[in-house]
């Protein structure tokens, strides 16, 4: 099973519309969009109207993953590049993965989403294939949401590289606060 990879160096949001160029503003809704390149996963920012237009990373590259956001205030204090709900969005984008990469990515989303009490282990299973899988449902639900059994494949990553892909994960998620140290709590 190849694991995640190590190394990925994502940054923040740009701040620019990777296809048009032009400045995404401060309040403006955009689609951050993580690639998967030569040089490993790598962040691109979309203006919300050229991601609409089909704005997509071109071959070789490939879409990896994306959540839509807001631009936030240049100097905001703000510790996370991914919200809750962009990590749940995230999560549900890639639900029937069959990518090694994009399944083991799911299950450490899944982790995260365990320990922020996001979603809720419910027990074991297979998939069609016999691979090995966790059945998780949400511990929040919204009025009218349907209480279904969502099953995340297990990669079959040992504690090892579970704890390397959590502090890649982590890389995505926080970027350095004004002290210059990596922010990694709330994982």
């Amino acid at each position: 099973m190849s694991r995640i990879g190590t190394g990925y160096d994502i940054a923040r949001p740009t701040g620019v519309c990777a296809e048009t160029e032009r400045l995404i503003t401060v309040g403006e809704r955009y689609v951050a969009a993580l690639i998967d390149s030569d040089q490993g996963l790598v962040r691109r920012d979309y203006a919300l109207a050229a991601w609409e237009k089909g704005a997509r990373p071109q071959p070789p590259e490939s879409l990896f993953g994306y959540w839509c956001a807001t631009m936030p205030e240049p100097n905001a204090l703000k510790k996370t590049l991914i919200e809750e709900h962009e990590i749940t969005e995230l999560f549900t984008h890639l639900e029937g993965a069959t990518q090694d990469k994009r399944i083991a990515f799911r299950f450490v989303l899944a982790l995260i989403l365990m320990r922020k009490r996001v979603i809720k282990y419910e027990g074991k299973g297979a998939d069609d294939h016999g691979r090995p899988t966790m059945l998780v449902r949400w511990a929040k639900r919204l009025a009218g949401d349907a209480d279904e059994i969502m099953t995340v494949v297990d990669p079959g990553m040992d504690e090892r590289a579970v704890a390397d892909a959590m502090d890649q994960i982590g890389a995505v998620m926080f970027w350095p606060e004004r002290g210059g140290t990596t922010g990694g709590g709330g994982l």
